[in-house]
């Protein structure tokens, strides 16, 4: 399944409010060699960091379509079906993984970004973490793609609003091999909030020729426009590649309270 195509069609929500929490500890489709005992031919998932009692929020709406307990697999698990993918009769079967107790009962309707549970360890784990799996269930009923080698779930990290980091998205790509086209250029109006064309002072763009000799490019111009970096955050990577996604205020903010990146 090319989950590229399905973009326009579906976004999902992060499952925790604070981005460090959000944290990737393990790619989809990777470490084939662990889970060919359950004939996988990969995790059929992604797995996110999180420390024991952390509220997991709702990826999208939906209707909670069952709450399992197991000694392995997903330990507490809730199972969330979805209507969210337009101009189509299927929906998302999404599985919240190894929770550490429930927040709602079953059948119950969910909004997107309400508490589904609490992060924990329980079931077939090695540490805290929440494992999001999604695939795509048919208008029957029938999994689609069942026979993939991961019981039809798929990648579903292009799927999100945003990559969560510039980091993540970066070891993403060089496992899939495959990019997202929209996170490759800074989107104005998406990242940065702000509408329109703003422009340098035209005395910038002399000055940043002769420095650089090389004109700048578009991430590299959004980042100074709209982000307010200053030159050595932006061409000397002095704070990463952190920039693509904050002002520099929100940046500041978030480091100040401890949010993560």
């Amino acid at each position: 399944m090319n989950t590229l195509l399905l973009r326009d069609k579906i976004k999902l929500g992060l499952p925790f409010e604070n981005l460090k929490y959000n944290a990737i500890a393990q790619f989809f489709g990777v470490n084939g060699h662990w889970y060919k005992r359950y004939d996988l031919k990969g995790h059929n998932g992604i797995d996110h960091l999180a420390p024991k009692g952390v509220p997991v929020l709702a990826v999208c709406d939906g209707v909670c379509a069952g709450i399992k307990t197991t000694k392995e697999g997903y330990g507490i698990y809730v199972r969330q079906f979805s209507d969210v993918i337009k101009y189509s009769g299927d929906k998302l079967d999404i599985i919240y993984g190894h929770l550490e107790k429930v927040a709602l009962n079953d059948g119950q309707s969910i909004k997107k970004g309400q508490v589904i549970g609490y992060a924990d360890n329980t079931g077939y784990s090695f540490g805290n973490h929440l494992h999001l799996g999604v695939r795509i269930i048919d208008s029957t009923g029938k999994v689609r793609d069942y026979d993939n080698g991961f019981m039809g779930y798929f990648d579903h990290y292009p799927l999100l609003e945003n990559p969560i980091s510039w980091m993540t998205y970066r070891q993403w790509k060089k496992i899939s091999g495959t990019t997202v086209p929209e996170w490759e250029v800074l989107p104005v109006g998406k990242k940065y909030n702000i509408e329109g064309i703003k422009r340098l002072p035209w005395t910038s763009y002399i000055w940043l020729g002769i420095k650089l000799k090389r004109q700048i490019t578009e991430q590299e111009h959004n980042a100074l426009a709209y982000g307010r970096w200053d030159f050595n955050a932006v061409f000397n990577r002095r704070v990463g590649e952190w920039f693509r996604y904050y002002t520099k205020d929100e940046y500041n903010k978030r480091i100040k309270n401890n949010l993560g990146l």
